[in-house]
């Protein structure tokens, strides 16, 4: 199934919207002409009270996502009894294994703090630690853990709470600048490309893109900005931008070296706030199967033969981009076969910590990439399926990024 994948993640509805309404990383489809899976549905809130607006000085309580599919998730408890559980009828629905049908619930206490009952949960219901019996009262701060999910609750002020939604929109309108700007994938002709692009709850500086320089000359980067946010993200977008318009003067697009180079005198981290980026640009001719390329300071991209049995690693030793200003920078070249493919991929592809906090490796990426090109295994969709699988409910902590890019004759 060619195509490339995203996420297009959505952050908290504003306070002002319905008490218990709450939308999530993964709720909305895929854009329209592109495929690939999407993080699941997290969190369904059926039950929806009066419209509610809270005042600058009046303090309510929430229950703020720290480890799930969608960390920073607030949801507000009003008047009403939230169940939390596994399905509908639940007001709180977790998509979550271990989390039972009917879980716990949460409601508001007389004495200012909150309820929490435990449903007979196969698994328990947990605050700071400690399984609960029947009902605790509980107050602010304390940490409420329901199978892999884990919620803080919190008293905010209508202030606090407007403050909170600014930084979410802020991110949101990063984001999604980010998305409009990353290319279609290439189904058919002599390159074909499809992507797998998941961005992080922090948001980081991953873009990459590609395009035909002439008839026969192929250019394709991925760009990893230092830090994470909305200065980042649009960071890399400006990066990308340039790449695509090819709008360095004087610099021959074809040359991975000087193009790199020519980023490196316009994108000075001492006049960008600090911000440096790693790259891997390369072009392929495919008048002579070569595939010219420059890294610095990025993860080697693997080169696949078309029968799955090699992964020849294409790196060149380099500084970060802006680092140094006048860096001389170094290139190298390949040769690749028909039916060969090429991956590039950003350091979150594969440093994923599982359950147990294991930090994943280059090589983990390395060994799933070694299957014949007839084969979905190595599909950047399927690596994004196996990330999510690996994390359970948590959340990226980085850019999830990777390019398949193949040469030859269509499948």
């Amino acid at each position: 199934m060619p195509g490339g994948s995203r996420a297009d993640g959505r952050f908290p509805a504003p306070i002002e919207e319905l008490d218990t309404r709450l939308l999530l990383d993964g709720e909305a489809a895929p854009p329209e002409g592109r495929s690939g899976p999407i993080a699941p549905d997290m969190t369904i809130v059926r039950r929806a009270s009066s419209i509610w607006r809270a005042r600058e000085d009046e303090r309510a309580w929430y229950l703020v996502m720290v480890e799930g599919t969608g960390p920073g998730t607030r949801t507000r408890v009003g008047d009403g009894r939230i169940v939390v559980g596994r399905a509908e009828p639940a007001d709180l629905v977790l998509h979550d294994t271990e989390v039972s049908r009917r879980h716990c619930a949460i409601e508001l206490h007389p004495q200012g703090a909150l309820l929490v009952t435990d449903l007979n949960a196969t698994n328990g219901t947990y605050v700071n630690g400690e399984s609960i019996r029947g009902s605790v009262v509980v107050g602010e701060h304390a940490i409420l853990q329901l199978g892999r999910h884990v919620f803080r609750c919190e008293r905010l002020s209508g202030q606090e709470a407007a403050h909170h939604d600014s930084v979410a929109e802020e991110f949101r309108r990063a984001r999604e600048y980010v998305m409009a700007l990353l290319p279609a994938p290439i189904d058919d002709g002599p390159v074909r490309v499809e992507w797998a692009f998941e961005p992080s709850n922090e948001l980081g500086g991953d873009a990459f893109g590609y395009l035909w320089l002439d008839a026969d000359r192929f250019a394709m980067f991925l760009i990893d900005v230092s830090g994470h946010g909305p200065g980042a993200a649009l960071h890399s977008a400006t990066i990308m931008n340039v790449l695509r318009h090819r709008s360095l003067p004087g610099v021959d697009f074809s040359s991975p070296a000087e193009v790199v180079a020519g980023l490196n005198a316009v994108f000075a981290m001492d006049a960008h706030g600090g911000m440096c980026f790693s790259i891997w640009y390369g072009v392929h001719d495919r008048r002579s199967s070569k595939l010219d390329f420059c890294s610095a300071g990025h993860p080697p991209a693997f080169l696949i033969d078309a029968d799955g049995m090699h992964a020849e690693p294409l790196q060149t030793r380099n500084l970060l981009v802006g680092a140094v200003p006048g860096y001389k920078f170094r290139a190298s070249s390949a040769r690749v076969s028909d039916g060969g493919r090429v991956y590039l991929f950003s350091d979150g592809a594969y440093e994923i910590r599982d359950e147990a906090g294991r930090e994943g490796r280059l090589e983990d990426l390395r060994v799933q990439l070694l299957v014949p090109a007839s084969s979905s295994e190595a599909r950047p969709e399927r690596l994004l399926e196996r990330a999510w699988q690996r994390m359970q409910a948590r959340a990226l902590e980085d850019d999830f990024t990777v390019l398949q890019v193949e040469f030859g004759d269509v499948r």
